[in-house]
């Protein structure tokens, strides 16, 4: 590989599949091998590399690979060794690869559920291609968008049986975040559309929600609350957990927080 073509990780310290790579990465010896690359409020990183979901692998500056991502695949991609279990090639493999990729991002499933984006908008764009990971597989992107349409139906029962618990979990992790706690005085309606367009305005001019999508994204965003009521303890017990852990832990905290430099 050239100077810019190494291996680049995209994480986030709030997110606990970051959290395995970069750990595992640590315990194998194997962390000077890539850069890492924190998706920070203060970098502009989102502006110049568009990653809808994290942690996600780079050659040089393209994506070729998103959530789920598997730390042995991570780690047998840098050895050289086989990542044949790990890259999709019948139709199967890529629907399946499709709706675990989507259901691992909460943005897009939230934008899926309640922000109007379809399955054929999403499809336009890169994400099936990274999602299938064709870099390795050499299917053409045409090919995996075929699949994946025809799959269509397994993509929708896929969402309609996850966005309560997801966008419920994103919820509470990034009130969390912002201001310490997650009260149960936070199980409201109105705090969450402002959440939602928040949510659904990262990197770009604030954006309202569509009228014509208002009225599917309130019955839905109802279940979201139905589950937060249920729920409630649980998700922040378990993001407790997790930040417990990150904490604890100071090697892995500064790389998901600060990444490194990797000299080529």
């Amino acid at each position: 590989m050239g100077k810019d073509d190494g291996f680049k990780l995209y994480v986030h310290a709030y997110c606990p599949s970051s959290y395995r790579v970069v750990k595992h990465l640590i315990d194998r010896g194997l962390i000077g091998e890539l850069e890492i690359l924190p998706l920070n409020p203060d970098s502009n990183i989102l502006l110049t590399t568009p990653t809808p979901s994290v942690p996600a692998l780079s050659v040089g500056n393209q994506i070729v690979a998103v959530d789920p991502l598997e730390p042995l695949f991570v780690e047998n991609l840098i050895t050289g060794n086989s990542i044949r279990e790990f890259v999709p090639f019948s139709d199967v493999e890529i629907v399946e690869r499709f709706v675990s990729s989507v259901k691992a991002s909460s943005y897009l499933m939230t934008y899926l559920a309640l922000g109007g984006l379809s399955i054929e908008s999403l499809l336009s764009t890169s994400f099936p291609e990274v999602a299938a990971r064709v870099y390795f597989s050499g299917l053409s992107g045409s090919y995996v968008r075929e699949v994946i349409l025809a799959g269509r139906d397994r993509v929708v029962e896929a969402i309609a049986g996850s966005y309560a618990r997801s966008v419920a979990y994103s919820y509470v992790r990034d009130v969390m975040v912002s201001i310490g706690s997650a009260p149960k005085d936070i199980l409201d309606i109105k705090y969450l559309k402002l959440w939602l367009t928040a949510k659904l305005s990262q990197g770009m001019a604030f954006t309202p929600l569509a009228e014509e999508h208002l009225k599917q994204a309130e019955v839905r965003l109802r279940d979201v609350l139905t589950y937060l009521h249920e729920r409630h303890d649980v998700l922040v017990g378990y993001f407790e957990r997790y930040l417990s852990e990150l904490h604890s832990d100071p090697e892995v905290h500064r790389l998901l927080t600060k990444g490194n430099k990797v000299a080529r």
